[in-house]
């Protein structure tokens, strides 16, 4: 059985505008698209309001970093962790050099000792 973890930011009105982040944690396993399968339990859930005036991308790398956190504090050292975007997900994977102002680093936010995989979700590619 996996930690899973999915992540979310958003902007409301307009971007950059009044932001917020979240991120929910079960206990179970995935498919290989991030879907939950059958008998996967929520473990716990999170939002923080981020306020005005922040970039969507600055939310989506603010929910990731929430998530670290947690599993820092918790001592959950193992991770699977869902988000839907690519700029973070790039990041992480190293494809992309960060260069969106106001951003920090999700490598400077993980601690050295969590075996974090941040993956994209697969539905956002249907969504176009």
């Amino acid at each position: 059985m996996s930690r899973i973890a999915y992540t979310d930011g958003a902007c409301k009105v307009s971007n950059p505008g009044i932001c917020s982040c979240a991120f929910v944690t079960y206990d179970g396993e995935t498919t290989e698209d991030g879907n939950l399968l059958e008998g996967a339990k929520e473990t716990f859930s999170h939002g923080r309001f981020l306020g005005f005036p922040h970039s969507n991308n600055f939310a989506e790398y603010q929910a990731v970093i929430m998530v670290l956190e947690w599993a820092r504090d918790c001592g959950h050292r193992d991770l699977e962790i869902w988000c839907d975007s690519q700029l973070v997900v790039r990041q992480v994977d190293q494809a992309r050099v960060l260069e969106t102002a106001g951003c920090e680093s999700i490598f400077a936010a993980a601690p050295d000792w969590i075996d974090a995989e941040v993956a994209q979700r697969a539905q956002r590619d249907a969504r176009k």
